[in-house]
């Protein structure tokens, strides 16, 4: 019985390492990307119906949500800042 469950566990590590692996191969050309590309990406990321908003569905917020490198290059640009709407209570 513990033989089986070892065994249902491997098949479970193989099946997530795979998804692992299909992941990383869909965002490697990503981390390739020079910063200066992914900075103009994510200027482009901006709402140009409104101001940005302070919210984490929305860029530039969200942007700080999908990584290290993303949050620190996103931190790094006074430009996707210069202009969030911060809303205050009533």
């Amino acid at each position: 019985q513990i033989e089986v469950a070892i065994e249902l566990l491997k098949e479970k590590k193989n099946h997530i390492q795979k998804s692992i692996d299909a992941c990383n191969a869909v965002l490697s050309p990503v981390r390739r990307l020079p910063i200066d590309i992914l900075q103009e990406i994510f200027y482009q990321c901006l709402p140009t119906d409104h101001h940005p908003i302070m919210s984490a569905t929305e860029a530039p917020m969200l942007l700080t949500r999908v990584s290290s490198l993303w949050r620190s290059v996103a931190f790094s640009m006074p430009r996707i800042w210069a202009k969030l709407h911060i809303p205050f209570p009533g």
